[in-house]
């Protein structure tokens, strides 16, 4: 003898098939682990996305024992300086300004003539969003 299941329970049956079956939602995530490949390298964005990256640099890590701390890679322990809004900021504070009438050196003179000016500000909008000079002022 056939027994009838009810309605209900075939409903429910199937309304949970199709949540066991369908893939869970997630938010959207991006990761790349750390590698390192030979042959080029440098800085690619486009949209809201940048990468940097290296290419042809040994393999990246530390070696560590007694008093001494080898560590390998061209970026080991290198925060990149990036020459953006904070960096105008601190310039503009100093614009036109000269040394000898403040009392003090000023950051913003990167050509050491002592006052801030139009070539001042010719040099830094070169580095603009660039990655920071070795002699970019800290400030």
């Amino acid at each position: 003898m056939k027994t009838k299941l009810p309605k209900k329970f075939l409903f429910m049956a199937l309304l949970g098939a199709i949540f066991c079956l369908t893939p869970s939602v997630r938010g959207q995530t991006y990761e790349i682990d750390w590698y390192t490949v030979d042959g080029g390298g440098g800085l690619s964005s486009g949209g809201t996305f940048t990468l940097e990256g290296t290419i042809g640099q040994p393999d990246a890590g530390t070696i560590s024992g007694s008093d001494y701390v080898l560590a390998g890679g061209f970026w080991s322990g290198w925060t990149p300086c990036w020459v953006d809004l904070p960096d105008l900021a601190a310039f503009l504070s100093e614009w036109l300004l000269v040394e000898s009438e403040v009392g003090y050196q000023l950051d913003a003179d990167l050509n050491d003539d002592g006052e801030v000016n139009l070539i001042d500000y010719s040099t830094f909008s070169c580095y603009w969003l660039q990655y920071c000079p070795d002699t970019w002022p800290n400030w």
